[in-house]
């Protein structure tokens, strides 16, 4: 929620967040059936190292993310000061 209240300007930051929200609960359903599918298939080993690589992954693409845009204001807006 703090990176999305950071790249987002303030007019457009109710918006944001309610897409923010939506899209999180739906990801968290997603996540938690083919979770459950996998537990069911295969045992409780393969979701829990796919959801350790998942968030490793996650991890890097946000460093990567914020290294790349390092400098930069709402949208990709340069900085002024």
């Amino acid at each position: 929620r703090a990176l999305v209240s950071d790249l987002i300007h303030r007019d457009v930051r109710a918006t944001a967040f309610g897409v923010y929200h939506g899209l999180n609960g739906v990801a968290a359903f997603v996540a938690s059936f083919v979770f459950g599918i996998l537990w069911d298939s295969f045992g409780f080993e393969v979701p829990f190292v796919l959801a350790g690589a998942l968030s490793l992954l996650a991890a890097v693409l946000l460093v990567g993310y914020m290294y790349k845009h390092r400098g930069h204001g709402h949208f990709g807006e340069p900085v002024r000061g």
